[in-house]
């Protein structure tokens, strides 16, 4: 041991030299460094101290790898003498922030499961043999010795009620039809008998139930669920979600408020710790780690590709524990196990056994008439008679099924489900449920040869026995990592539609989602800084409502686009009453923050054209112009950015006069900015007519040359703290002379000219330069400037971006508008599934009607081409592009479409590169990971087609293309070097899953898109599997966009930081949320903080992918951050911070008191998402 210390004296000192010379060395070059200019040049004295300084800094940072090396086995050599050693907190990982990042990158091993799904779609032949009674399976066999009197099969009956928050009729009409009574039959029946038992999901739906309810039901209830425990919530959430299109953020959100409501109206000690997802199409990963945050112990899934299921069968692992392709050996666990149904449905025909003929006779509703089997033998009510036949035919079918799970020699544990959709609705179907399997269970259990225990359960009882059972015969549970998607139900039916479908809706989802989020903080805030109004509580109602309907569109019949037309118009209404009240939160809010003490009401309004009915009249549509005159010359407007990384982007507003000037907070002018010409459907997101239930007329969509008179879009860039408020002033210029070389310069092409008969009308009175051409065979390419030395070429003939071009390279970006068509097959593409007529072919280049270029521009060049059924327009930010110092220049793409007068015709764009990605793409799932995916003939176009929340990208050894979606899309790459994107789809019929209509109800739809390369530095590492930290950072700033807020005074606050700037720049803020007391009360001086550390390896070897100097000089610092540094507005106030569960829910066993001073990241691993309630003294 003495050798051991001093030995570590020896290394700490000459470590300490090491510095120390390091920092005198570091000094000197910068002095050197600061005459660089005078001198002009760079000598070979300084070139040889730099080189000999980045030596030493490489040993320095190997060094103090080596240092932590020793420190960990003195600490083991330490700790090895010493008794009562403290157990480590299962909700806290602890260690060094910078060695942890590093070896987090080294050990992460994407094959860390027993089995992945990459390897059973490469491996599997995905063929459709008919497998006999189980069509898509085998015939399955069993030895009934296997049983014993010591062994006996255990089977837990678990009855159920699938109840969608709407999806046929709305989700007020499905309570007021069905779901009430249902839950009033499920309280009273099982209250008449204390063996019965019952699971229960959608908390929306308890929620309504709940508030019209006697103080008897509710009674009832609770005790149910409370003391005897004969109603289990599972899952809890708001509803059952939707795992293909949901982004994470709402995935929580309607989680937390599910579970926060039972807290508040049950009982505090309910907490859900199974989850249930029968109907969503395929799983993600993601629901599996959020989960498992949740505190959650098991849960089961059902959809799942009939093929893996086969494989799931064969090979005895329909239980599973699900890992996540990123864990490592050394990070936190965040595995859960798993169990998969394994049949074609839910419903009872197909959960009782291998045989729907057999199952079906044992829906003992259907023997009252109201349904029937399809197959053809109805059910027999239970008598003395009947019973030993029914039971030994029922028990076959459960032997069977056991032989799937368990593992060769150990079948002892059973799960069937007994229920189906909006089933229990009245006592009289409880009773002949309920009472004809108590006969059989009672017949079963007392008969000692059947070796068999069977009973009414939950999920809590199935998983319980099941885990005590595996322990006790030691059956080892293999791990599995990957999703489910695509899903297919049979044949080459992949359900792969609902990825695109009712695109407008889907817009609207992620619209919401950022208003929401920036309510939920500024709301926050303003609470904790001590707002007690009336007016306050009041409007923390209107956020709760705002939470609540975002949560019931996550419902897997809602942001799927899956509903009937009219269910589909209630949830717009539900989006928009959220997008509303969202709105009023934040500018009460931030007129708190900014204004003085005595300001009472709203002085902000919020500016953004997609929160306007379009269906108004002309002077309602322009609510948000900036209106200047003589008499108020100026407008202060507040920027709110609500995410905790630095924002320097391109603010766009429309004012009433060209002739204006911008000042920042202090009063620095603004040197560049841009004005332009307002076109139709210029923003590319105005919110089509939904309040009336009205679909929009034809004549909506104007892609006319037209312009908006007295109205311009005024363009200039900011850079805007993380997490503040920062004033701005719009004003009037002194000088008189309109600011001519401020406008971009026009250019309209057309084949033939007959599109600008106007023109002249056009650009009269105008100082703006249009010029006009007819395209012919000597066109010349269309280039606009798009950075420091890049241009980017577009095609004369199509007016679509071929190729990008730089000081050193040139990046072919080839982009089509492509259409696909249905099947001439009987069963054909609908709301669900994607049977396309063959691969894409290019939409109709006649449909062209012009295409307008706008270059030369200050801050932005564009060019738009109207392609009769899609206006597509193309984006450049140059200057934007300089600063952030990209080499190769990023750009946006944003569509309107318009398929109203199609029929059977889905839109794509597809981007054509030269990157060799052998068929693969990465793309996300639900905004918070990404997973490879490979293109496979065997699985058809629409196998191949997958979902994409928010982006994807395709590499090869020297380049990556991402692309960032605003909004939930299909995607694929189905042609090598592309990616393909779904925008929208119009379908004639229904496809057969039960939606009763053709989807051809489209609206006006818009879209918006950010894609960017990157340079590859190190192809073969393993973070090259992850989304670079540039990606992350632009996905999180495009789906959360600064609030732009016009004051109607001037008296405002000049700016409010609430954070610290030095924050790193992979930590996240998902959201800080005020929590929900009785009543709908606010919590005060409490609130849930939510952070998500997302991957950014910057370790001694560096990042795979280039970064440019501006994320280097902001991202490459070995910096942590203590949690005080998130809440700078509150240095006087003790901050007692407790990790929580990610529901907010703390009544956990397992915390540990947080001090502010403490580290962040010693509490979160990259990739993690961790939760605190944060309490203010």
């Amino acid at each position: 041991m003495k050798f051991f210390y001093r030995r570590r004296f020896i290394f700490l000192t000459f470590v300490f030299c090491l510095l120390g010379t390091l920092y005198y060395m570091t000094y000197t070059l910068n002095s050197l460094n600061s005459n660089e200019n005078d001198l002009d040049f760079e000598n070979d004295e300084v070139l040889s101290l730099k080189g000999k300084i980045e030596s030493l800094e490489n040993k320095a940072k190997l060094n103090e790898k080596n240092l932590h090396e020793l420190e960990k086995i003195y600490k083991n050599l330490k700790g090895s003498g010493e008794q009562n050693i403290p157990k480590k907190n299962k909700l806290v990982q602890q260690s060094n922030y910078y060695e942890k990042q590093c070896n987090w990158f080294k050990e992460l091993n994407p094959k860390i499961s027993d089995f992945q799904v990459s390897e059973l779609i490469e491996s599997l032949p995905f063929d459709d043999i008919d497998g006999g009674v189980w069509k898509q399976g085998f015939e399955i066999t069993y030895d009934s010795k296997q049983w014993s009197p010591e062994k006996k099969l255990n089977i837990i009956v678990v009855p159920h009620s699938h109840n969608d928050p709407g999806w046929i009729m709305t989700f007020e009409e499905y309570f007021e039809k069905r779901t009430r009574s249902i839950l009033d039959t499920v309280v009273n029946s099982l209250s008449e008998k204390p063996t019965r038992r019952f699971i229960w999901a959608e908390i929306s739906y308890l929620s309504l139930w709940w508030s019209g309810a006697s103080e008897e039901m509710k009674n009832k209830m609770k005790r149910l669920i409370v003391d005897t425990k004969q109603l289990e919530i599972v899952t809890g959430g708001w509803v059952m979600n939707d795992e293909a299109n949901s982004h994470y953020y709402a995935m929580i959100e309607q989680m937390i408020e599910g579970h926060e409501w039972l807290k508040n109206n049950i009982d505090p000690s309910i907490r859900p710790t199974y989850g249930w997802s029968i109907d969503p199409f395929g799983y993600s990963p993601t629901m599996a780690y959020l989960l498992k945050q949740m505190g959650f112990e098991s849960m089961l899934i059902q959809r799942v590709h009939y093929h893996l299921k086969k494989y799931l069968a064969q090979n005895q692992r329909f239980e599973f524990m699900w890992k996540q392709s990123w864990s490592n050996a050394n990070s936190k666990d965040t595995s859960i196990f798993c169990h998969v149904m394994p049949f074609y449905s839910y419903d009872i025909p197909h959960t009782c056994g291998p045989d729907p003929k057999i199952c079906c006779q044992f829906d003992f509703l259907r023997a009252t008439g109201q349904y029937s089997c399809p197959w053809g033998v109805q059910p027999q009510i239970i008598n003395a008679r009947n019973v030993d036949e029914r039971a030994r035919m029922l028990l076959d079918q459960y032997r069977k099924k056991s032989q799937l799970y368990g593992d060769k020699n150990n079948h002892n544990v059973l799960l069937v489900v007994l229920g189906d959709d909006f089933r229990y609705q009245t006592m009289a179907e409880a009773k002949i449920q309920f009472e004809n399997y108590e006969k059989l269970m009672d017949y079963l259990n007392s008969k000692s040869e059947f070796n068999v225990n069977i009973q009414f359960g939950t999920l809590k009882d199935y998983f319980e026995i099941l885990m005590k059972n595996d322990e006790n015969l030691q059956v080892k549970i293999p791990s599995f990592s990957g999703d489910f998607f695509t899903y297919a139900d049979r044949q080459n039916h992949y359900w792969s539609g609902y990825f695109t479908s009712r695109p407008f809706s889907k817009r609207l989802d992620r619209l919401v989602e950022g208003y929401l989020r920036s309510a939920e903080i500024s709301y926050s805030l303003n609470n904790l800084i001590g707002d007690n109004s009336q007016l306050s509580n009041d409007l923390f109602k209107k956020l709760i409502a705002a939470r609540q309907n975002l949560g019931i569109f996550q419902h897997h019949d809602g942001i799927t686009g899956t509903s009937k037309t009219y269910v589909v118009l209630d949830y717009l209404n539900k989006l928009y009453l959220a997008l509303k009240n969202s709105k009023e939160v934040i500018e009460y809010s931030v007129s708190k923050l900014m204004g003085d003490a005595s300001t009472a009401d709203s002085i902000f309004t919020i500016d953004d054209v997609r929160l306007n009915n379009p269906s108004d009249s002309n002077i309602q549509k322009l609510e948000h112009l900036i209106h200047l005159t003589k008499e108020n010359p100026k407008k202060k407007l507040v920027l709110f950015n609500p995410n905790l990384n630095r924002r320097i982007e391109i603010v766009s507003l429309l004012v009433n006069d060209p002739n204006v000037e911008v000042l920042t907070s202090d009063g620095t002018l603004v040197k560049n900015i841009q004005l332009n010409l307002v076109w139709p459907n210029t923003d590319g997101g105005v919110l089509s007519s939904i309040l009336t239930k009205k679909l929009p007329a034809l004549d909506d969509l104007s892609f006319s040359l037209d312009f908006e008179r007295s109205v311009y879009e005024l363009l200039f860039m900011v850079d805007i703290d993380p997490l503040s408020m920062s004033t701005f002033t719009i004003q009037k210029r002194s000088d008189s002379q309109p600011l001519i070389d401020n406008f971009p310069k026009i250019t309209f092409y057309s084949r033939n000219g007959q599109n600008f008969q106007t023109q002249n009308e056009m650009i009269k009175n105008l100082n703006v330069k249009i010029d006009f051409e007819e395209i012919n065979f000597n066109t010349e390419d269309i280039k606009i400037h798009a950075g420091l030395n890049c241009e980017a070429i577009f095609s004369p003939k199509t007016g679509l971006l071929e190729k990008i071009t730089t000081d050193q390279n040139v990046f072919a970006t080839n982009v089509k508008l492509v259409k696909y068509g249905t099947t001439s097959a009987r069963e054909k593409s609908g709301a669900y599934l994607f049977l396309p007529d063959g691969p894409a072919v290019d939409i109709d280049p006649n449909g062209l009607q012009w295409i307008r270029v706008e270059h030369d521009g200050l801050l932005r060049n564009r060019v738009c081409v109207n392609m009769t059924v899609v206006l597509h327009c193309v984006e450049f930010y140059p200057e934007l592009n300089d600063v952030k110092e990209l080499k190769i220049p990023f750009f946006n793409i944003w569509n309107v479409v318009d398929l109203r007068q199609t029929h059977n015709f889905e839109l794509a764009f597809e981007i054509q590169t030269d990157i060799q990605n052998k068929e693969e793409i990465y793309t996300d799932l639900n905004g918070f990971q990404f997973t490879k995916r490979k293109r496979y003939d065997k699985l058809t176009i629409q196998g191949n087609v997958f979902p994409m929340p928010s982006g994807a990208f395709i590499q090869d050894s020297n380049f990556r293309m991402n692309i960032i979606s605003a909004q939930p899309q299909g995607v694929g790459t189905l042609s090598p070097g592309s990616i393909q994107v779904f925008l929208d789809r119009k379908l004639d019929q229904d496809d057969n899953r039960g939606m009763e209509q053709a989807m051809n109800d489209n609206m006006v739809v818009s879209n918006r898109f950010l894609v960017f390369f990157e340079k590859v530095k190190t192809f073969s590492s393993s973070s090259m599997e992850l989304p670079s930290l540039v990606l992350n950072l632009m996905s999180h700033d495009l789906l959360n966009p600064l609030v732009k807020l016009v004051s109607s005074i001037d008296s405002i606050k000049e700016k409010r930081s609430f954070v610290s700037k030095s924050l790193p720049c992979d930590l996240r803020l998902v959201n800080l949320r005020t929590m929900e007391g009785a009543n709908q009360e606010p919590k005060k001086n409490q609130v849930g903080l939510i952070l998500h550390r997302i991957p950014y390896d910057d370790c001694v070897t560096g990042s795979s992918l280039e970064l440019s100097k501006f994320y280097q000089n902001w991202c490459d610092r070995l910096s942590d951050s203590k949690f005080q540094e998130l809440f700078t507005e509150f240095t006087t106030v003790n901050l007692d911070l407790k990790q929580s569960l990610l529901t907010l829910r703390s009544d956990v066993e397992s915390q540990i008191n947080i001090g502010k001073g403490d580290s962040i990241f010693k509490f979160i691993e990259p990739m993690q998402i961790e939760s605190f309630i944060v309490n203010f003294n």
